[in-house]
Order: C-alpha cells, then structure tokens, then sequence
C-alpha cells in the first residue's frame, strides 16, 4: 500500500500556523493572544550514552517536550515568520528544469538525487526566478546556463543561451536580514487590502513590486509539454501542436479558455524539444488561460510513431500568483535575536544545548505558590530559572566562587533540596530543578552546600520564576552540542519547521 499527504494539505498546515503567528500573535495587547517563544536551555552535559560530541536523537514524545521545559534557560518571544523554500542560487554552467506539475515538496534537487537539477533561482540580487524552459541541444539533452536572468517585467524570457525565465519576486531588505540563509529563501504571498493585507503605501518597495506581479498572474496556463517518449520515424522539422481542454472552474464558474499554442522540433526522426515560444513572432508566448488539464496532438498528420507528450498545466490561480505554491514551499521560519543577557533574561557565561520553540507560556506568581496569576505571559523575554540570594559573607570564607562553574549542585542541608546551578551573580544563584535532581523546594535560613569545592553558604532568599514551565505547547525541540554564550555576543537563531 502506498500513501501520501499532498502538498495541498501541508500548506493548508502552514497557512494555519502562519494566521494564527499573525492574526493574534502580533497584538501584545490582547492578553488572550497566541504567543510564540523561541527558547534557549540545557547547561548540563549530556548524559551516557550520548554526550556532548554526540547529542541525543529527540523523539517526539510527551516526556522529552517535558524534559526540554524542565531544562529551559530563558524565552524571548518570536515577533517574525515566513513561509520559505529551499534556496538555489542561480550560477553559471549548472543546468535548469522547466516548472512542472510534477514536482513536490519531498523533491530533493541536488547531484545524486532522482531530481538533479531545481526549477528555480535565486541570484546574487536576490531575485527569485522559475525556469519555465531548459536550453535544449540539437540531441534533445539539456545545455547549460550561461546568461544570469535579469527581466523584472513578470513577463516570460530567453536568455541566449535558449533558458526561459519569469521573474517572480526580489527577497527584500528586512527578509533578507530576517529569514534569507545559505538553506532557504522567503516564499510567501503578498496579500493587498482587499484580502486583509496592509494598504499598498504601507508596504516596502520589494512588496508593491511583488504584488504587481502576483496581480498579472493568468490561471491555469499550459506552461509547457513534457516529452514522454520521442517516438520515431518523424521526417525532421517543426511542427505545431494544439491542445483538448478540460476547462477551469473557478469560485464555482466554468471559465472561457483561451488556447495554448506549442511547437515540436523533430531532429534525427523524433522529438527533441517542444516549447509555447511562437516561432514566427519570436517574443510571443502562447500559453493560454483557463486550463485544468489538457491533451495534445499534432494539428497536422505526420509519419511519427511511439511518441508520448503531456502538458504541464499551471495550478489554479497562476503561476507567480502565490510565492509558496509556485515553489512548493510546506515549511515555516521562526526568527529571533538573542542580544547579550536580554536584559538580565538570558544566560551569559554558560552554554547551551537545546533550542526550541513553545507557544502560548503562563505567568505564576512569583512567591512560589504556583498559582496562575494571568492566563497568558505576554512579555518579550524572560528568565524561566529561579534564583537564590545567598549570604556574600561567606565568600572566601567557606564559599569559593573560583570553583564554581555553571554546572553545579546546589543542596540544601535541611530540605535536602537539589538542583542544578546555572550562573553566579553578586549575590544571587540562578538555579533549575528536573525529574532528575527533584522538585523540593529550598528553604530561606538552610545552608547550601556548592558541590565541586565550591564550598558552603545561606539561602538568604528566593525569588521564583515568574514563567510556568508546567505550560505552553512545544513545537520543535533541536538538542546540540554545546554552545557558550557571552555579554557581548548576539544570536539570530532562525528555525525552519517543514510540514
């Protein structure tokens, strides 16, 4: 038995995580809002059989969502996401397919794979560009790319060295800052008032190009015609094909189509390339408009045997129409910048192992007692470890704050409380506890005793986290090797979640 989930619904998945990040995730004022975080954790090495040369496989079970909580150092909530794909840069004398029908999400295109060469490109002006065409030799072989494509009309081009190109978008200033990485480029949709979106003079430049664009779209075009098989005993020349629709339906209306032309060059007796490109006025394409399928057959009889075409017909609303559909695009980029401690939120001077992202944190108070004192945390960051006040007198006394790395225990001599040491302030201990050193509280007066040599001291108080951990929904968790971070260093942590 074969399954799949089509791209279809990956991206309907998609478009559900992308409104709800939007919709209600950018009102900070709405308290009921949803709330995505990006959050940093795990100071301790990882234990045997793994270790930190060689992170644990992270399943996704309810126990390590519960293990990543417990070991969390710090959130700051995620304000940007997009829609990406898969990024290949345009360079010259690599090879290029024409879009087609039947490429998909799970398509790898890369040397060694059954799919070699991409249909799309991004070039070094960040302009993203699908390749309606190949260069096509003499013997039916694809050529090579030579001429970088430049044409921002949005209309169809040919390079001289036989590649046809649309222009589709140019990834703009804040995206490239934000989501452009060496694996993924920006692909989602411009929408205008009508649907939702900004007015047009609140976008940038990059959008309002793009959005010209996506309104010259033409649903359902014959984009070009696969060739199956060449068949044999042709006499050479080119020959004019035409095409049978099945006609669009659209918003519940059979559409007027308008027909596609194509052209069959025939070398050696079979066919070696088909293209729309009209041969006699050689700067008109004829893809028509208003196809849902179609067949094709010569217009005139021929001697050719054993051939097989089919037409790649275009999805609904047109090519260049939707960034994401026109590159296959079923994956979401969430994007923060961890800037030094995030204002005492995040630790510095320690490292960590785990990244993750949690949506919708609740607020406790921060006596200890557990209680939800809102129903939604709607701050930018925070520290989700709880600290301990401890008496500065005893240091290099019976405290030696020389041993004392991130990764100690702390133990309480009354309680017999443990958890695990996170960083040393002036007069402060930051602390977490897990399954593993156990959830006893501290006690304010008890001694604390610092394993490792670091000696012992008081609890002078206890402040708690304001943060629950026993809330929020994970979504991602990546367990890695260590990662130190320091006062003055910045982090653009970019995760890429792929439906």
């Amino acid at each position: 038995m074969s399954v799949t989930v089509t791209d279809t619904f990956k991206q309907f998945l998609v478009d559900e995580v992308y409104d709800d990040f939007y919709n209600t995730g950018k009102d900070s004022v709405d308290p009921t809002r949803s709330s995505y975080f990006i959050g940093i954790g795990r100071t301790q090495a990882w234990e045997f059989p793994d270790s930190d040369l060689s992170p644990p496989i992270v399943s996704p079970s309810l126990r390590d969502s519960k293990s990543f909580m417990e070991d969390l150092q710090s959130v700051q909530l995620c304000e940007d996401a997009t829609r990406v794909a898969p990024r290949y840069n345009w360079s010259n004398g690599s090879i290029y397919s024409g879009w087609n029908d039947d490429y998909h999400s799970n398509l790898v295109f890369a040397a060694g794979q059954q799919y070699q060469h991409p249909f799309y490109v991004i070039t070094t002006s960040n302009r993203v560009y699908v390749c309606i065409k190949s260069g096509i030799g003499s013997n039916g072989l694809r050529t090579n790319s030579t001429i970088r494509p430049t044409d921002i009309t949005g209309d169809t081009f040919q390079t001289a060295d036989g590649y046809q190109w649309r222009y589709l978008y140019t990834v703009g200033t804040n995206d490239t800052r934000k989501f452009l990485t060496s694996g993924y480029i920006p692909s989602n949709a411009i929408l205008d008032s009508s649907e939702g979106g900004p007015v047009f003079d609140d976008l940038d430049p990059f959008q309002q190009e793009h959005l010209a664009i996506q309104k010259r779209a033409v649903p359902g075009e014959v984009i070009g015609v696969e060739i199956e098989s060449p068949g044999s005993d042709f006499v050479d020349g080119q020959y004019e094909l035409e095409f049978v629709a099945v006609p669009l339906i659209l918003d519940g209306a059979i559409q007027t189509v308008t027909d596609a032309r194509a052209w069959a060059t025939v070398s050696g007796g079979k066919i070696t390339d088909v293209t729309m490109k009209d041969p006699v006025a050689i700067d008109t394409y004829h893809f028509g408009k208003n196809y849902y399928d179609a067949s094709v057959k010569f217009v005139t009889a021929n001697s050719g045997i054993g051939y097989k075409l089919r037409p790649i017909v275009s999805y609904d609303r047109g090519l260049a129409s939707d960034a994401a559909r026109d590159l296959n695009s079923t994956a979401l980029m969430f994007n923060v910048i961890l800037d030094g401690t995030g204002n005492s939120n995040f630790v510095v001077e320690n490292d960590f192992r785990q990244v993750g992202l949690i949506k919708n944190l609740e607020q406790i108070d921060s006596n200890g007692s557990g209680i939800l004192s809102t129903s939604k945390f709607t701050s930018p960051r925070a520290s989700l470890l709880d600290k301990i006040k401890y008496n500065v007198a005893d240091v290099g006394v019976s405290l030696f704050t020389e041993n004392i790395t991130g990764d100690n225990i702390l133990t309480g001599a009354i309680t017999g409380a443990t958890a695990i040491l996170h960083t040393v302030e002036e007069d402060m201990f930051t602390y977490s506890q897990s399954s593993t050193t156990g959830y006893k509280n501290f006690q304010v007066g008890e001694p604390l005793e610092v394993s490792n040599g670091g000696g012992i001291t008081s609890v002078v108080a206890i402040e708690y986290s304001t943060v629950s951990k026993e809330t929020g929904e994970v979504y991602y968790i990546d367990s890695r090797r260590p990662f130190m971070r320091s006062v003055d260093q910045t982090e653009d942590i970019k995760i890429v979640i792929d439906f």
